[in-house]
């Protein structure tokens, strides 16, 4: 029986919200853009209480690098370059 799951190269699952890093990016970095600092606190404290650091770390970085848009507008064209050199290490 063949799965429909997408798996990385060591064959862990990549669609369970365990391994989904793109919610949390996609979440914070629009609660910095807007300014939410409650929405960012919230999710910090859910990751804790889920003893989550890889996702508060990646919230974290999110939601400074939404904010540093939020201050600077016109480096809306970098912002891809900004996110590759802040989280893609």
């Amino acid at each position: 029986m063949s799965s429909n799951l997408a798996t990385d190269s060591r064959g862990a699952v990549l669609d369970s919200f365990l391994s989904d890093q793109v919610h949390h990016f996609v979440g914070l970095f629009s609660a910095g853009i807007n300014d939410a600092a409650l929405t960012a606190i919230g999710q910090d404290v859910r990751d804790l209480s889920q003893r989550n650091p890889g996702d508060r770390a990646l919230g974290d970085a999110a939601y400074q690098l939404g904010q540093g848009l939020r201050k600077n507008p016109l480096n809306f064209g970098v912002i891809g370059a900004d996110i590759q050199r802040t989280i893609c290490r």
